[in-house]
């Protein structure tokens, strides 16, 4: 396996969310758990947006940000409903206030 593929899952890996155009990449979102926001209209991969890893957002800026703040908004609401301290530990939601303005 490539280096530069380690170090994208890496990447995928530790991020809060992803945007993309990628059907490879909303599948690994989709696995590792972390939410992804698909700049299309459509895509190949509806697995992900019927168990919720996955919004179509296509490519209007408006829909791309409302989007992401639902998607951080899901986020924060599993986090703090988790009993697990290794996950609330994960979270800082400071980091999300970007989103919330």
């Amino acid at each position: 396996m490539s280096l530069w593929i380690i170090s994208f899952l890496q990447l995928e890996t530790h991020a809060k969310l992803v945007l993309t155009d990628s059907g490879g990449v909303q599948e690994e979102t989709c696995i590792i758990g972390v939410p992804c926001i698909t700049l299309r209209d459509n895509t190949k991969r509806p697995e992900t947006l019927e168990d919720g890893s996955n919004n179509l957002a296509g490519t209007d800026s408006d829909k791309i940000l409302e989007a992401a703040k639902v998607s951080i908004a899901q986020l924060e609401s599993f986090y703090m409903l988790s009993v697990s301290a290794c996950l609330v530990q994960k979270v800082d939601p400071e980091k999300f206030n970007i989103f919330m303005k």
